[in-house]
């Protein structure tokens, strides 16, 4: 995985290689993650996890469950490759602005390798 400095992880196509190996591997992972311009959050990404009565909002087994400590929590499915910044956004309780695109690279990567390695749902 790419790392900077301080040892938080950062975009690039070895870390969603990483990040997707260990899920499909071991279902979850928590990571400390930083756009590169000053900010920090630790997300866990879990992919099938146990799923027990029925989901609402349209979550299903099979996606992409993202957490973002203090923030917000939402699952994406994985078929979809490419989901707009706004769009997590609105669903993660994050705001516009710099790290926002930056999310988003990082959770639509990591959903290309799940869909790439044969993790369709």
């Amino acid at each position: 995985m790419s790392v900077d400095e301080y040892g938080e992880l950062t975009n690039s196509k070895e870390t969603y290689q990483e990040i997707a190996s260990t899920l499909s591997s071991w279902g979850g992972i928590v990571i400390g993650w930083t756009d590169g311009m000053g900010s920090h959050y630790d997300i866990l990404f879990t992919y099938h996890p146990v799923v027990k009565g029925s989901l609402q909002g349209g979550l299903k087994q099979g996606y992409l469950f993202v957490s973002i400590m203090r923030m917000g929590c939402f699952a994406f499915d994985i078929e979809q490759q490419y989901t707009e910044p706004s769009y997590y956004g609105e669903k993660l309780g994050l705001y516009a602005g710099i790290t926002l695109p930056k999310i988003a690279d990082l959770i639509n990567g990591v959903k290309k390798e799940l869909y790439t390695k044969g993790n369709k749902t």
